[in-house]
């Protein structure tokens, strides 16, 4: 099929992908100004003035859920009673909203309008952005800063904690868990674990990137892997270390289901460098420290407790956003510290069900898909579902999951990212 008989229009004035371009490309700038907390919205209205002009769009079977999940949290608007609650309701709708948004346009534009290669290369650099600013954050831990953001919004906004999180930016945050000073990386991102989040889940877009090649680029992006593992560990964040070990060793079980046999050797070579670099250095003593210390394990319990009985109290609509912490309202609402719990408590059973539906979709309709590309964004998808339970998915990783989804699940006929995984070179999913 060609691109007319999708009735695609795109403005000439734009780049290709440029959603992608908006969101991911140019995030580092949105972070400097401090808008990076009101572009979801932007991109939002972006991509609805985008995709109402194209006549005719493309839509998996699988995308009712997340139509009908997006429909059950506007029907949950009526259970929301405070400012601070609807606040929080439109900005992580406007999240939700984007990354739909932007599943669509990308499982729809095709290759010749938003290249695989491009995309996947978008992608990495943002993980790169990641990944220095981890290592920023520990040359420089007391780096912030005021954004041209900050004065603008009325002062009831601005003193929002999250809002504040965003529009004034700092690199690291201090941490005494361990009974002395660790700067936990934040740089880009509100807080440590969204850094983490967001570092784990775009992870495998790096490795994707290293099909295409480059000789710059390659061996640059290996050396910054290696590099990364450092503020990694200094982030003291079990989740990451456990939703991209998910990840990795459901890759690398994959691959050996496949005959990869060079791959698992990539494979196995890497854990052992790591493995020795980690021990034989103090980042082994960190990991040992933060795995004998159960620091945030009983608040979490409790927030998860809560949430189970918040949620038998309003089973079916929720409560729109999630809530004030009845045992202190200056501890973490309850609701939040997980994606499953904040939509629990905020949309209901019915929206939990429908949420998880559409990411279970996601993967079944994903792991049919032969290609490395499609491989690889199968791993992203594994790595968010691994993450449901501690990690809020908004608003970075619920966009870069749709981005993984799109590019797995649209076809790409004849092209080189579309053979099967017998047909393409063994370094063509892992480099030796």
């Amino acid at each position: 099929m060609t691109v007319t008989e999708y009735g695609y229009r795109r403005p000439r004035l734009l780049p290709l992908a440029w959603p992608v371009w908006l969101v991911f490309g140019l995030y580092p700038l949105w972070w400097i100004l401090g808008l990076a907390v009101f572009m979801w919205a932007l991109t939002a209205a972006a991509l609805i003035v985008a995709l109402v002009s194209w006549r005719h769009l493309r839509i998996p079977a699988g995308f009712l859920l997340l139509l009908l999940f997006l429909g059950w949290m506007i029907v949950s608007l009526s259970q929301v009673t405070a400012s601070d609650r609807l606040l929080a309701w439109i900005f992580r709708g406007a999240s939700y909203i984007c990354g739909a948004l932007l599943f669509l346009y990308l499982y729809n534009a095709g290759e010749d309008r938003a290249p695989t290669r491009l995309v996947v290369r978008l992608m990495a650099s943002y993980w790169c952005f990641i990944a220095v600013g981890g290592l920023v954050a520990l040359i420089i831990p007391s780096l912030a800063f005021a954004t041209p953001m900050e004065r603008l919004p009325p002062q009831s906004i601005a003193q929002d904690g999250l809002i504040q999180a965003y529009v004034h930016p700092e690199a690291a945050q201090p941490s005494r868990l361990l009974g002395f000073l660790v700067p936990r990386p934040q740089l880009g991102f509100p807080y440590t674990n969204a850094w983490g989040a967001s570092y784990a889940l775009s992870f495998p877009f790096l490795v994707l990137s290293w099909q295409f090649g480059g000789r710059v680029w390659v061996p640059l992006t290996r050396g910054l892997a290696i590099a990364s593992v450092v503020p990694v560990v200094f982030s003291l964040d079990r989740g990451v270390w456990l939703s991209l070990g998910v990840g990795l060793v459901y890759a690398a079980l994959r691959l050996a289901a496949a005959g990869r046999a060079k791959s698992l050797v990539a494979f196995a070579s890497t854990a052992i460098v790591l493995a020795i670099l980690i021990i034989g250095t103090p980042l082994g003593g960190l990991i040992v420290s933060r795995a004998q210390q159960g620091h945030s394990d009983d608040s979490r319990s409790q927030l998860y407790a809560q949430s189970v009985t918040l949620a038998q109290q309003s089973p079916v609509f929720g409560y729109g956003a999630p809530q004030p912490n009845p045992a202190s309202p200056d501890d973490p609402s309850v609701g939040t510290h997980g994606q499953l719990w904040l939509v629990l408590v905020s949309q209901g059973a019915p929206g939990l069900l429908l949420f998880l539906g559409w990411y279970a979709y996601l993967w079944v309709s994903s792991l049919r898909r032969r290609s490395p590309v499609a491989f690889w964004c199968h791993i992203v998808i594994v790595v968010a579902i691994a993450q449901l339970v501690f990690y809020e998915q908004l608003p970075p990783p619920f966009s870069i999951t749709a981005v993984a989804a799109a590019l797995a699940l649209r076809q790409h006929v004849g092209s080189a990212t579309s053979r099967p995984l017998r047909d393409q070179r063994e370094d063509a999913l892992l480099p030796a």
